[in-house]
């Protein structure tokens, strides 16, 4: 009798034991799922950001330095379109072939948000933009905002344009498993 109460008591503890270890394990391959998935989503984000401080950079030499700098751009600015009119020949250089007549030129301006992406292709409102993906927690909580600084580093006697957008951890990642967090956190 003993022995096999002893039996039933085991096989429940194995039962329960199975059942926190698979618990255990599927929580982490759940979390690391749903962070590769708020990664994608941000990068993604990102580089948007990153072709529209490209074009800025092309027209002004420099990186915009703030968001509403880089919302006025992409709202407001215009950027040239040069159309190039004929075949340039193998014998000519571009500049004879216009000096000729052979091609033409004829330079036009687009808004930036429409040269940039399709009008409905835009996969974000204009004034969310500088917002993090998943930081606002079911909107019960204000968003995050990119960080973004822009300025010049000196390369090989050059000043060259640089600009840097953040996305903290702790933003794209809110409302999961903080301890989830912090062990990648002990990783790097």
């Amino acid at each position: 009798m003993k022995r096999t109460v002893l039996h039933i008591v085991l096989l429940a503890l194995i039962i329960v034991l199975a059942y926190l270890v698979y618990n255990s394990i599927n929580k982490v391959t759940s979390f690391n799922a749903e962070e590769r998935y708020r990664i994608e989503v941000v990068a993604d984000k990102m580089k948007h950001v990153r072709s529209i401080q490209m074009s800025y950079n092309s027209k002004y030499d420099e990186f915009a330095s703030s968001w509403d700098t880089l919302m006025h751009f992409l709202v407001e600015d215009s950027i040239p379109v040069v159309l190039r009119i004929g075949t340039v020949p193998d014998s000519l250089t571009e500049r004879e072939a216009l000096t000729a007549g052979i091609v033409t030129r004829d330079t036009s301006y687009v808004f930036v948000r429409d040269s940039l992406f399709k009008p409905d292709q835009w996969p974000y409102e204009m004034e969310k933009l500088p917002l993090i993906p998943y930081s606002s927690m079911k909107g019960t909580v204000e968003p995050d905002s990119f960080l973004m600084d822009a300025g010049r580093v000196e390369r090989g006697n050059v000043k060259v344009p640089v600009f840097e957008l953040i996305a903290p951890k702790e933003s794209y990642l809110k409302g999961m498993d903080k301890p989830l967090i912090r062990r990648d956190e002990s990783i790097d």
